[in-house]
């Protein structure tokens, strides 16, 4: 906020956060915490912003540690985050048609099933494995 106007912003989910355009629910312990959804007005990109609530964000919450998804077909997120991101916990490829949701998880990523055909009312379940 500029004083003036929203120039930019960041949601934080804690415990759980609902992906349901992809019939995904990210299942959280209580030291974990989800950033998505970012956005920083046109006018204001390219000058900082995003980093500005990045860093307040995570300055203000030492007690959880932050996760993120990046997009690696996506530069300017994948550049924008390059300095905080201390490992790849995983992969997860997901979508859903007509309904019926699919996903796939690498490394420390783990699911409850690969289908939901009911993905509004039964997500698929993802969670950090144990060993992270």
């Amino acid at each position: 906020y500029n004083g003036a106007e929203v120039i930019g912003g960041l949601w934080r989910a804690i415990g759980q956060f609902d992906e349901s355009e992809l019939g995904l629910r990210w299942i959280l312990p209580r030291d974990q915490a989800w950033i998505y959804s970012s956005h920083v007005a046109k006018s204001w990109r390219r000058q900082g912003v995003y980093r500005e609530l990045l860093d307040h964000v995570l300055g203000d919450d030492a007690s959880h540690t932050h996760y993120c998804a990046i997009n690696p077909t996506n530069k300017r997120s994948v550049a924008a985050h390059a300095d905080l991101v201390n490992s790849c916990v995983g992969t997860c490829i997901a979508f859903r048609v007509l309904g019926i949701a699919v996903t796939w998880t690498t490394q420390n990523l783990c699911f409850d099933r690969h289908l939901s055909f009911d993905s509004r009312a039964k997500p698929i379940q993802v969670r950090l494995s144990a060993q992270v």
